[in-house]
């Protein structure tokens, strides 16, 4: 009997070491595969953003590639992994044909809609935006419907922290988006210095 029991264990093990596909092996095998762009990061928002950055820069000189957050989201796979016995990861990787459309070929017009899509996250919608008065409408809205941000406009440092600041130009464009660690812009995936930013126009947005 216990012998028994020690072989369908083992039998056991073995098929969670060759069926389990989202581990470090299959990781490795994304990152050496040169048809695809990947990026990771112990923050899922830090590592979309990342490959959205690989995306912007990745240039084919027969095909357009589409580079917009919401054709990107629509291609990428993501998952977690553990990358060493410290840290866990988020790794987003996508096909490179997948981005990449005939010069006659339009986007589908039906990926637009997917920006009011309850599943779409506050930062996903906020991303889309090019403008104050447009964001700061769709702020609005959000709050008055969900009720699960704060937001307020600044120009300067109020001592807010916790919260994603989204940074204008005396235009009224946008042009960064930093994330809650005020680190990284999330428009470019790039690593920023706070300060450089204080004394523009900004709405800092806390998402509860």
């Amino acid at each position: 009997m216990k012998k028994t029991l020690l072989f369908i264990f083992a039998i056991l093990a073995c098929c969670t070491t060759f069926c389990q596909p989202h581990d470090k092996n299959f990781a490795n095998s994304i990152k050496k595969n040169a048809e695809y762009l990947y990026a990771e990061n112990a923050d899922s928002i830090h590592a979309f953003a990342m490959l959205m950055e690989k995306v912007r820069n990745y240039q084919n000189s027969e095909m357009q590639t589409d580079t917009t957050i919401l054709f990107v989201r629509s291609k990428a796979e993501h998952f977690s992994y553990q990358k060493n016995s410290h840290t866990k990861v988020v790794l987003y990787y996508v096909l490179k044909k997948d981005l990449l459309i005939p010069d006659t070929q339009e986007v589908p017009e039906n990926l637009t809609a997917e920006i009011t899509n309850e599943n779409c996250s506050v930062i996903d919608n906020v991303i889309r935006h090019k403008k104050y008065s447009a964001l700061n409408s769709y702020l609005e809205q959000r709050k008055y419907e969900k009720h699960d941000i704060q937001f307020k406009l600044i120009r300067g440092d109020d001592g807010t922290r916790n919260c994603y600041w989204i940074v204008f130009d005396n235009n009224k464009n946008i042009i960064a988006i930093l994330d809650t660690s005020l680190s990284i812009d999330l428009l470019t995936g790039k690593s920023v210095d706070f300060n450089d930013y204080v004394k523009l126009p900004k709405i800092w947005l806390q998402i509860f």
